[in-house]
């Protein structure tokens, strides 16, 4: 990574406030918790209001 990367992204997380980074840790905690599946952001007037997660459960069928 160069140097102005680098100056790039702190300047990207100087601009982030407490609560966003708060929504942001959660977000990719429900996200590191999904093996296959999907997660959905809902969000009203700019901000996060629930995050839901929906996992797929894979069955290993034989068919004969």
């Amino acid at each position: 990574m160069t140097e102005e990367q680098v100056e790039h992204k702190m300047e990207l997380l100087s601009k982030i406030s407490n609560q966003e980074i708060e929504v942001l840790e959660k977000v990719l905690q429900v996200v590191r918790q999904v093996k296959f599946g999907y997660v959905q952001i809902t969000i009203q007037d700019a901000q996060v209001v629930q995050i839901d997660k929906m996992e797929k459960y894979r069955l290993n069928r034989k068919q004969g």
